[in-house]
């Protein structure tokens, strides 16, 4: 169906909005491994898969499921704002068809040729609005709204655009949706010409050059810092024996000290390290001076800009945890002596390789680098993306984890990867979990996320492996 349409992008839409079946990709294994400290020539953005690293036990067999389940669109309400996610199903899209524009006037009246219809379900009616996207090879799509001023005859039809008109051009398709989801007061607040994304084009590395290029630099810091974060451990370790406390204890019982703070001597901070007083607590007024003061590697670039100096990288703390936590009775002479306290390699049985040190949170999250606030996994370990758990970041239209182990080696993982069971194998230091292989049942789902928010409303595709 639609075979006049070659581009990827345009084969993209087709399939996604008629609803063709297709065989998912198979998707691939992207962790890396990298025990080096020394700083990569930038990684591609784009990121390969590496061998996998020993794992901690035989790895279960997961059987593939036979299709990919069945999805349904969701609106969410924030003040006047609505926001639909549609998932690539023909039942959620409800295509009314598509064809070739051939002609566009200045007032916004379109003729479209080689109209066809998948199902006639879904049958379109004058004067009511629609949605029609635009796409081509050599620009981004567009999403805005239309009415059929003519309908669908002998393979043609005409309709009449709301706002806009340039950015649709001759020759190219054009796709007509009414979304089962969208109600009449959705409609009405989407507004304008939209730029849309093509997920594809982005996974393949064709994105714009500039902003590949800034991506591509963000992702090397972002695995330079952490490369720095792992040599600082291991160089502590070196010292005292053992990697520092994720968290102190005062007096109170409270938590006091960061493992960030502890590592500030060998991150070349030791003048700032100098000036805290581990006498107090992380947010004693003297101590929150030391807050004020940026330390580059604790941001993430790829979290955006940070004025707030929140720190983006938390660790694993509590009995399953890389790190633990202990007491100190608040004086000088308490606090050397719980330095030499932290865990030790040689009691990380899982091994090194198998143990999640550091990985990233949101910004969402908001925490002060000198707070000790990090991943408690007494008893149990939160979920990725959960409220106190890691975060994932959109690297390419793919959620990604880039996370340290206890080896000093960084791994980028895609956060179907991390399951519940597989992401608490790999945070713990001695449990002797089995860490099973990356499920085998994921299909490739696309979806589209429209925004309507009058002269502000946004849409854009993103394919996740669920």
């Amino acid at each position: 169906m639609f075979h006049l349409y070659r581009c990827s992008m345009c084969a993209f839409a087709m399939l996604f909005f008629i609803g063709c079946s297709t065989e998912p990709d198979t998707p691939t294994t992207t962790e890396s491994q990298e025990s080096s400290v020394q700083t990569d020539p930038l990684p591609e953005v784009v990121i390969e898969p590496e061998e996998m690293l020993p794992e901690k036990g035989p790895a279960a067999a997961v059987e593939p499921s036979s299709k990919a389940p069945v999805k349904t669109s969701e609106m969410k309400t924030d003040g006047d704002v609505m926001t639909l996610t549609i998932p690539e199903s023909s039942e959620e899209m409800q295509p009314l068809g598509a064809g070739m524009l051939v002609s566009l006037s200045e007032e916004g009246e379109l003729k479209v040729n080689n109209w066809e219809t998948r199902d006639a379900k879904f049958s379109p009616e004058l004067e009511a609005e629609y949605f029609l996207l635009s796409i081509n090879r050599e620009s981004p799509g567009y999403l805005t709204k239309g009415h059929f001023t003519q309908l669908p005859e002998e393979g043609s039809a005409t309709l009449k655009l709301d706002k806009g008109y340039s950015e649709f051009l001759e020759n190219a398709p054009v796709i007509v949706f009414n979304p089962k989801a969208a109600t009449p007061e959705f409609m009405k607040q989407f507004s304008g010409m939209v730029p849309l994304n093509d997920p594809n084009k982005e996974d393949s590395g064709d994105a714009d050059p500039i902003e590949a290029a800034r991506t591509q630099a963000q992702v090397s810091q972002s695995r330079n810092n952490l490369k720095q974060i792992g040599l600082a451990f291991h160089n502590y370790h070196d010292l005292y024996g053992c990697f520092p406390p994720g968290v102190l204890y005062g007096p109170d019982g409270k938590p006091w000290h960061s493992w960030r703070t502890l590592l500030l001597p060998f991150l070349e901070q030791q003048n700032l390290y100098d000036t805290y007083d581990i006498t107090q607590p992380w947010d004693s007024e003297t101590n929150m001076k030391v807050l004020d003061v940026i330390v580059p590697v604790y941001s993430d670039p790829l979290r955006g800009e940070n004025p707030d100096n929140y720190t983006h990288y938390i660790s694993t703390v509590g009995e399953k945890g890389a790190l633990n936590g202990i007491e100190f009775d608040g004086t000088k002479e308490g606090f050397e002596k719980a330095l030499f306290e932290g865990t030790k390699i040689q009691n990380m049985t899982d091994g090194t390789s198998n143990t999640l040190l550091v990985a990233s949170v949101a910004s969402e999250a908001e925490i002060p680098w000198t707070k000790p606030q990090d991943v408690f996994v007494n008893p149990n370990v939160p979920e990725l993306n959960s409220k106190d758990g890691f975060s994932t970041i959109d690297i390419n239209g793919t959620e990604r984890l880039i996370a340290l182990f206890c080896d000093g080696s960084v791994r980028v993982f895609d956060g179907y990867e991390l399951g519940k069971e597989r992401l608490a194998a790999y945070v713990s230091a001695g449990g002797g979990e089995i860490i099973q292989d990356v499920p085998k049942d994921k299909h490739p789902v696309t979806y589209l996320t429209i925004t309507a928010d009058g002269e502000n409303s946004t849409a854009s595709f993103k394919r996740v492996w669920e």
